[in-house]
């Protein structure tokens, strides 16, 4: 039986601004290789969720001591808004992310460890363009598919849930891969990522987040393989990539052009 604390099936999106999104945009690093092309998925985030109703800001070449800082940030104005984004947009290392400064990775958990104690229970978009390791993925042949606002204060109608809750993690890769991003273009899941976004926005249709994250993932894994022109770097060439998510809502995420 469905308990009676639960007045909705979807998470509540009637803010005037729907959300707040954060966007680190790490590019300059004191001991590690310059990530071109990162500024073109910043500006495609950037256009892709004002268009959703989200108050964008973005940070560039952060360490982690300042994306901690960040995250303590987003989590107090989060009380204004009905969403919560989050973008990192650097390098990174199994479980691990890079901040700007010599030597600075923390892991992951850390840097989003703020957001944890956001105390209403919005959902929390957290998005990561980054390696999870130096592995590559040859791919391989499969066959063709085949037909076989409301206004009541919080505490009325408190309820208890734990603090890993409200959370959908999308990585542009799988746990220990490397993760494609080209100098000209940016990376191919942000790309892919707005790109899908865009269409249910150019067509005026409600986005359903968690199957959306479904399409990113397929064609990521289908249209995307990688192409490098210098023989040095042929253990790059022709490889692939599959993101991944991980979803702890509790309700269903539908996000909307805002009008």
């Amino acid at each position: 039986m469905a308990s009676s604390t639960q007045s909705s099936d979807r998470y509540i999106m009637g803010s005037p601004f729907r959300g707040l999104f954060v966007v680190i945009n790490n590019e300059v690093f004191e001991n590690a290789p310059r990530r071109k092309g990162t500024e073109k998925d910043t500006g495609r985030l950037k256009a892709t969720f004002e268009q959703l109703g989200f108050n964008v800001k973005v940070y560039d070449n952060k360490s982690t001591i300042e994306m901690l800082q960040i995250m303590a940030e987003a989590k107090d104005l989060s009380e204004e808004y009905d969403c919560l984004g989050v973008a990192i947009l650097s390098h990174g290392i199994e479980d691990k992310i890079y901040g700007v400064a010599r030597d600075d990775v923390r892991p992951l958990d850390a840097v989003l460890g703020p957001l944890k104690d956001t105390k209403k229970g919005i959902p929390k978009l957290i998005l990561i363009q980054a390696c999870r390791g130096e592995n590559l993925d040859d791919g391989h042949l499969v066959p063709e598919d085949h037909d076989a606002s409301s206004n009541s204060k919080a505490e009325d109608k408190a309820i208890r849930v734990p603090i890993e809750s409200d959370f959908l993690y999308h990585f542009s890769t799988s746990p220990g891969y490397y993760s494609f991003r080209n100098a000209t273009n940016g990376s191919v899941f942000i790309q892919k990522l707005c790109d899908v976004f865009d269409e249910f926005i150019k067509s005026n249709v409600e986005i359903d987040v968690v199957k959306s994250m479904i399409q990113v993932n397929r064609r990521v894994a289908e249209d995307y393989e990688s192409f490098v022109a210098n023989p040095k770097d042929k253990a790059f060439h022709k490889k692939k990539q599959m993101p991944s998510f991980v979803c702890m809502l509790r309700k269903e995420l539908f996000l909307k052009k805002q009008t």
